[in-house]
């Protein structure tokens, strides 16, 4: 029976009206074997004939499944609805391969997607095969970006503790991956990723990486867009057909959920967010150490002088900005994120002189037996400093201090004072004998 719909399927594809001088949405779908699909195609959707195609052993034909060497796919389901919201015919150009890794250090002997190898340069001249054909065809191709279904291997791989492979370097040979591939498709071409699930019965700690490098790899980079997360799921809700592939029903809702997402991201394009301070603007009674945060940021750039803040030439937030009590200052910020900057955010600090309380002691002065610590406290400062040299002692030298302070010596003298910024208070000696 399933024969017999392939057949219709292809004859109704013939008989489908032409669709000369009309575009088409090209995608390259990439990475391993829930990429490649190991679902069923019976169960896979249906597709309207010369709405959604693939481009396979060099011939252009309807994208219903298997796409490419699948038996079971997220993409038909994919093109369906991408056709649907868009009303663009969809070309796929299945590349993906199973059993490979991101990283070259993953690679058990199956592939891998790193620079400089021969699935990354292949599948780059199979998307320039294909729109050439399309061209040829009458029609007028527009890639419109990768597909990535990756991870397990790399998760197994930090599963395994294998050497030379972590979070961080899968994170950096995915980037590496990206920006190859828009060396040669363009410097804003889109890059789609569904997140990869888990395995069975195995640790979820590499797992939980790759999806926290993928998800990380979304929020630095204004064209790589984390499409598909629910495959996390697919364990508990019985989705899964093996240790680490999905049901031909996962697959359907990652191929409709990830086209809607992309459809979305296609009509919207995402900026980084305007930074938020904290704290923000105020007045304060000292030095203020403000922390800058963006969404979809990649970095903040930021300037204390009054000048408008520039991703490329201003200071990078990398710690918290000190802002003195000298005078106002304006905070100006901007989110960065591969040359595309936020809105700026304007923040001004002012300062009142406020001199706290003297410190007090607790217990006060006196003696007492070896094992007491003596605390200290004012009540309107923000730190303490101290020493027990007899030193002169400002806000600016000493200790600080952090805890109670063990009275260990048979004569304790600590001077104590009690800050606001620069701004302290008188400084208080408070002696303690100690007996043994």
């Amino acid at each position: 029976m399933k024969h017999i719909f392939a057949v219709l399927a292809l004859c109704l594809f013939a008989l489908a009206p032409a669709h000369a001088d009309t575009p088409v949405d090209v995608f390259l779908i990439v990475g391993q074997s829930n990429a490649l699909g190991e679902g069923n195609a019976a169960q896979s959707p249906a597709i309207v004939p010369g709405t959604v195609l693939q481009f396979y052993q060099g011939q252009i034909k309807p994208g219903s499944d298997p796409v490419g060497a699948s038996i079971g796919s997220a993409w038909p389901a994919f093109g369906n609805a991408y056709y649907a919201v868009n009303k663009r015919r969809v070309l796929f150009v299945p590349f993906a391969v199973g059993k490979t890794a991101q990283e070259a250090s993953a690679d058990t002997g199956g592939g891998n997607w790193d620079t400089g190898s021969t699935l990354l340069s292949d599948s780059m001249l199979e998307v320039d095969i294909a729109m050439t054909a399309l061209a040829k065809a009458g029609d007028v191709p527009a890639f419109k970006g990768v597909l990535w279904v990756q991870g397990e291997d790399d998760a197994q791989a930090i599963n395994l503790a294998r050497p030379n492979v972590s979070a961080a370097n899968y994170e950096a040979a995915l980037k590496r991956m990206i920006a190859t591939y828009r060396a040669h498709f363009g410097a804003t071409m889109p890059f789609y990723l569904f997140r990869t699930g888990t395995e069975v019965g195995a640790s979820d700690l590499g797992y939980h990486a790759v999806r926290d490098a993928q998800e990380d790899a979304g929020q630095s980079d204004p064209y790589t867009y984390v499409v598909f997360r629910n495959a996390y799921d697919f364990w508990w809700r019985l989705m899964m057909s093996t240790n680490v592939h999905y049901t031909q029903p996962a697959y359907n809702e990652m191929g409709a959920d990830g086209a809607a997402t992309v459809s979305f991201y296609r009509a919207h394009a995402v900026a980084p967010k305007t930074p938020r301070a904290l704290p923000g603007t105020g007045v304060y009674g000292g030095v203020t150490n403000v922390t800058l945060s963006s969404a979809g940021s990649a970095w903040i750039a930021y300037t204390l002088d009054g000048s408008t803040p520039d991703c490329a030439a201003s200071q990078r937030f990398a710690r918290p900005v000190v802002i003195l009590a000298a005078r106002p200052t304006i905070l100006q910020a901007v989110g960065c994120r591969n040359g595309i900057g936020s809105p700026v955010a304007n923040y001004t600090y002012n300062y009142s002189v406020s001199f706290p309380s003297p410190p007090q002691a607790t217990p006060p002065p006196g003696t007492y037996p070896l094992g007491v610590a003596a605390a200290f406290a004012s009540p309107d400062a923000t730190y303490l400093h101290y020493n027990w040299t007899g030193a002169p002692l400002n806000c600016l030298g000493g200790f600080p201090y952090t805890a109670p302070i063990p009275l260990t010596l048979s004569h304790h003298a600590l001077t104590v004072v009690a800050c606001n910024g620069p701004y302290g208070s008188a400084p208080q000696t408070f002696s303690y004998t100690v007996t043994h």
